[in-house]
């Protein structure tokens, strides 16, 4: 599970990981092993990087929508916006 999840914490796996998920139109796994890792290793780095962690959260989920879109996966993207307007409805809350 997390071990499975960390890619035993060499720094190749994770990214092969996340990659794989990108690539796949796995976003939800995607984002799972991001928070995973930013909440057992990047959160330990202090406030001044979150900006920095913040910046790459943003373009994962932009490299996902665009390589969704370069693949002609319709039902990602709208998948991806559906999700999204429902973050931004439940925030208004």
């Amino acid at each position: 599970a997390s071990s499975d999840r960390a890619c035993e914490f060499q720094v190749d796996k994770v990214v092969e990981a996340l990659l794989k998920h990108l690539t796949s139109h796995e976003y939800e796994r995607m984002m799972s092993l991001w928070l995973f890792l930013t909440d057992n290793f990047v959160s330990k780095l202090g406030h001044a990087s979150s900006g920095a962690v913040e910046h790459i959260e943003v373009s994962l989920e932009r490299f996902y929508l665009i390589n969704a879109i370069q693949n002609g996966r319709r039902d990602k993207v709208l998948e991806f916006f559906e999700m999204h307007t429902n973050k931004v409805r439940g925030s208004r809350e």
